[in-house]
């Protein structure tokens, strides 16, 4: 699905905004300030996969991005704060609610 929703980055050139294409997955990494997503998998290793999930991210949880960059700061479901860095926050799929 190719998207006809564009923005102007900072520096003046249009890119994709993937806020609007709900249809696709997208790292957490691509997340900005406040905005909330369902979680969708984690691709890692099982020991990974399964810490991340007893932490609260498993399949639909909603999260909220509190602090971008890394580490980033995420609210899960029930109100908790957890710091990612770089390397799990690639490895953490999100998507879009619907609006």
């Amino acid at each position: 699905m190719e998207l006809t929703t564009r923005r102007q980055s900072r520096l003046g050139a249009a890119t994709r905004d993937w806020r609007y294409d709900r249809d696709m997955e997208h790292l957490l990494l691509t997340m900005r300030r406040g905005d909330l997503a369902s979680m969708s998998c984690i691709e890692s290793s099982a020991v990974a996969a399964k810490r991340l999930a007893d932490l609260g991210f498993i399949s639909g949880a909603r999260i909220e991005m509190v602090r971008p960059g890394s580490p980033c700061i995420v609210r899960i479901d029930d109100g908790t704060c957890i710091g990612l860095g770089a390397e799990h926050q690639r490895r953490i799929r999100i998507r879009r609610p619907a609006v």
